[in-house]
């Protein structure tokens, strides 16, 4: 069978996304069900850059595009051996473009988008037997003038000579999709317009400067006919939005900036009254005036006040695969500073590509390039992506404990399959390619399971509460003493664990490390290892630890309580500034 004949899953494509922030280019292609067979990240931003590798397993990171060079693009040769298709693309930065900048305009960072025509020509040399396509994008909000002018620039190595074939503009806007409106150019080397019931489609000749009509550029502006999700599939919990219409959008996400004073001239302050003036004082100006009206804002039924969309709600809409933000930090550095967190969070959003656009547009590109995929359809990748979070929230609802079990040990099951080649750990995800060192470890999804709490005790030795951190054993030997506990309660209640393979999640890699090796430098440490190892080894097991992110970990929160003086249960949040003084659980 020729290779034209079958469709093409994406293992002879490979992506190299420029300023690829969480990996907007990746979640492209896989809402197209591809799963390309050399994916490179090169983002400048080291927290972007841990939050996407986290997520998409074997991606290659070049920390520096202006260090990129031929040298580093041939170290791609030996992953390149199935490769006949290069995809090069990125959102060049844009605040020199954005309207929301009063001071735009110096055309200084914009420089950076001459990169992506460089890679493009080194890797046209240098894979001669591979088709090199280019793909940009950035704000529809820049002047007509500046869109003639990088359209020019675009295209300058195709007039010069190159083997790169000319880019066409168009114009398209994530309010098509989703109630978000987010306008962009993407500037592609191939045709992708094509006119039917659900695509619409203008085509116009602009002239920037009125006395010349001589320079001009064509803009394809296309327009998709697609019904809204229901709204419940994308709010948080106990929020709602209370638009002005039903076909309302909520405006561009922006990156969170907290001023002291506002910039210059921000956008939109005049025509905003003195009420959502306060709100944009109050959120330290971290987002231009418009967006603090009551028709943008979430309104949160529990705590009773209007705020702007969380980083979940902007996940989703945007069409990112949810909680991709939530590895932008450690733990650690989540704990110091929650709100500095959420900032990062909004922010690698702000820069973030419109996934669900991006999608149906790397479809019709393949397309026109000669792959076989199935045509995309813009309401069906819709619906299958906003759908499952209502079938989450409904399997959570009718639960069944014996269904629930089957399909439990069945994942189980398959992660032991997935060890590492040394036995004893997972590193390979299941949907996910199997990489042994890859690095930020692959997390296992605690939502994979439901959890209730079995174990709950209190240390035997004293914590202060309100200097929590203090202990008389380190957190590495307290994460262990929390696993000797967990095996002891299954080996007192469980007969089958004898001869048995099961898994055990951990979020302490430093754990992770010393249980495989069943040993440590640490002298407490490996006294409790040692009871470990008797355990396993009295009944015939094999644990198999696997890896999860502390926010994903189902026991973290429960680690976390306290009994007040009147025998409540609360969270952390809720006991640091509660007046008895309860002991930490």
């Amino acid at each position: 069978m020729q290779r034209a004949d079958r469709p093409c899953l994406g293992e002879d494509i490979m992506i190299i996304e420029c300023f690829g922030g969480v990996g907007g280019l990746r979640q492209a292609f896989a809402l197209n069900r591809l799963q390309p067979g050399v994916s490179v990240l090169i983002e400048w931003n080291e927290d972007k850059a841990r939050a996407a590798l986290r997520h998409w397993s074997g991606t290659i990171h070049w920390r520096d595009i202006t260090k990129v060079d031929a040298a580093r693009v041939r170290t791609l040769i030996p992953f390149a051996r199935r490769i006949k298709l290069i995809v090069i693309g990125g959102g060049f930065p844009c605040p020199e473009f954005s309207r929301l900048n009063v001071q735009r305009g110096g055309h200084q960072v914009a420089q950076l988008r001459s990169h992506i025509r460089r890679l493009a020509i080194e890797c046209a040399r240098i894979f001669t037997n591979c088709k090199v396509r280019r793909i940009y994008e950035n704000v529809a909000s820049m002047d007509d003038s500046e869109a003639f002018w990088l359209t020019a620039d675009i295209n300058r190595p195709a007039q010069e000579g190159s083997s790169l074939d000319t880019c066409r503009l168009f114009a398209m806007n994530n309010a098509d999709l989703v109630p978000n409106s987010r306008p962009r150019y993407f500037w592609i080397d191939t045709g992708i317009a094509s006119e039917s019931d659900k695509v619409s489609v203008r085509r116009e000749v602009v002239h920037p400067w009125k006395r010349s009509h001589a320079c001009c550029f064509v803009k394809t502006t296309i327009k998709l006919h697609v019904s809204y999700p229901p709204r419940a599939t994308w709010l948080d919990a106990k929020t709602e939005w209370n638009p002005l219409s039903d076909d309302a959008v909520l405006p561009t996400f922006v990156r969170a900036i907290p001023r002291k004073r506002p910039p210059p001239k921000p956008a939109g302050i005049y025509r905003c009254d003195e009420e959502v003036l306060d709100r944009y004082e109050a959120d330290s100006f971290r987002y231009p005036p418009y967006q603090y009206k009551d028709e943008h804002l979430m309104h949160d039924k529990t705590l009773g006040v209007s705020m702007a969309p969380s980083p979940g709600m902007k996940e989703k809409l945007l069409m990112y695969p949810p909680g991709i933000t939530r590895n932008l930090w450690t733990m650690t550095q989540k704990k110091k500073d929650p709100t500095g967190f959420r900032d990062a969070q909004n922010s690698a959003l702000g820069d973030g590509f419109p996934c669900g656009i991006v999608a149906w547009i790397i479809n019709r590109a393949l397309i026109s390039w000669g792959y076989k995929v199935p045509e995309l359809d813009a309401q069906e990748m819709v619906d299958g992506y906003f759908l499952s979070f209502l079938e989450e929230e409904e399997e959570k609802q009718v639960f069944d404990p014996s269904k629930r079990s089957l399909d439990g040990l069945e994942m189980a099951h398959l992660l032991i399959c997935r060890q590492t080649h040394v036995g004893g750990q997972l590193r390979c995800v299941p949907g996910k390619p199997f990489n042994c060192k890859q690095w930020p470890r692959q997390s296992v999804t605690g939502a994979w399971w439901h959890w209730k709490t079995v174990v709950s005790y209190q240390w035997m030795h004293s914590v202060p509460v309100n200097q929590p951190t203090q202990s008389e054993e380190s957190i590495n030997v307290l994460e262990a003493r929390a696993i000797l506990a967990a095996l002891k309660w299954r080996a007192g209640r469980f007969s089958k664990m004898v001869g048995s393979r099961f898994v055990h999640l951990i979020d302490s890699q430093v754990c992770m490390g010393a249980l495989n090796k069943f040993r440590s430098n640490s002298t407490r440490l490996n006294t409790i290892i040692s009871r470990i190892a008797a355990i396993t080894l009295a009944s015939s097991s094999k644990i198999v630890y696997g890896y999860i992110s502390t926010d994903q970990n189902p026991a973290d929160n429960p680690s976390r309580r306290v009994v007040t003086g009147t025998g409540e249960y609360l969270v952390k949040q809720e006991w640091e500034n509660d007046q008895d003084t309860p002991k930490q659980r």
